[in-house]
């Protein structure tokens, strides 16, 4: 047996009940949506018999089940390899700022935190998650340009060495700015290690030397736009039309930063792309605010040169 062929069968990990029933199951949160913007009227309750106080006691068992729900639903994807499953580092710092940031946007605008988590099961619901490529399958080739204009093609790169593709919505979002920074962290080691570290975003090569210049970035930013590379892949989806709105109404112009007017964005994934181009680690998610933790990706990649 080979030492990819090792790597490829460890890295095909069973997953649990618990991720089966979430990626069978993301319809939870999107009927829990529609029913909190569904309230029966007075009339209707009236009509249909249901005093007020059988009511509360509906909405309160409602609340139960929708909690149990969530429970069994969240995390909708999950990182497959290794590194996921049985080395997972006690500091998580990534994933420890992504959950703060979340905590910190519900308590500032509830209301909106609310529209934004029905937004993800919206997309959760379509499938997205179960139809991106896994561990195992060949990564598409690609050509796209830089900050600079310059054209980077993945075949290229893959001479030299694995490849980590990461993609990311835009500059504009903290949850990217968050993920985008652990990585810049362990970039160096990333390049000990023989690999290359690459970004992705639909944004205009404008947006990305912004990007890169308010973050120092060291790595590639690659611009994808209309996410043409991101379809190719099968994680690029269409925002919301709730999300949206609170995109348009918070002067967010997508159109302008991505040079395109499909109202699509991708999946935050992250692969780790071996020479041969096979996908050894995958980190996929339907949940924005969730993404690859940096260590999970060094950890992947010393297990590579194995």
């Amino acid at each position: 047996m080979t030492t990819h062929e090792k790597i490829e069968r460890s890295n095909a990990v069973s997953p649990t009940p618990l991720a089966n029933h979430a990626r069978e199951n993301p319809w939870g949160r999107v009927f829990q949506c529609a029913r909190m913007e569904n309230e029966p009227s007075v009339s209707a309750r009236q009509s249909s018999g249901i005093n007020q106080e059988q009511m509360m006691n509906l909405k309160i068992a409602g609340n139960v089940l929708f909690g149990a729900l969530i429970a069994f639903a969240m995390p909708i994807g999950r990182a497959q390899g290794d590194a996921a499953a049985v080395c997972k580092p006690a500091t998580r710092p990534v994933e420890e700022q992504l959950k703060a940031k979340s905590d910190e946007l519900v308590k500032k605008a509830p209301e909106a935190a609310r529209v934004f988590e029905c937004g993800i099961a919206e997309v959760a619901a379509t499938g997205i998650v179960q139809k991106a490529p896994k561990v195992g399958d060949k990564a598409e080739l690609f050509e796209l340009p830089n900050a600079t204009g310059q054209v980077i093609k993945l075949a290229d790169l893959l001479k030299k060495g694995p490849v980590v593709l990461t993609w990311y919505r835009g500059g504009w979002c903290p949850f990217c700015n968050i993920s985008l920074h652990g990585l810049l962290a362990v970039e160096p080691t990333i390049r000990q290690l023989g690999a290359t570290l690459v970004a992705i975003t639909p944004e205009a090569p404008d947006y990305t030397a912004k990007t890169i210049k308010a973050d120092a970035l060291t790595f590639e930013v690659l611009s994808d736009k209309g996410n043409q590379v991101a379809h190719r892949y099968r994680i690029a989806y269409k925002i919301p039309e709730q999300i949206s709105a609170r995109m348009k109404a918070s002067k967010l112009d997508l159109a302008a930063r991505n040079g395109d007017n499909s109202d699509e964005l991708p999946l935050a994934v992250t692969y780790i792309v071996d020479q041969d181009g096979t996908i050894r680690w995958a980190f996929v998610d339907a949940d924005y605010r969730k993404r690859a933790e940096p260590a999970d990706v060094v950890e992947a990649l010393r297990k590579l040169r194995k």
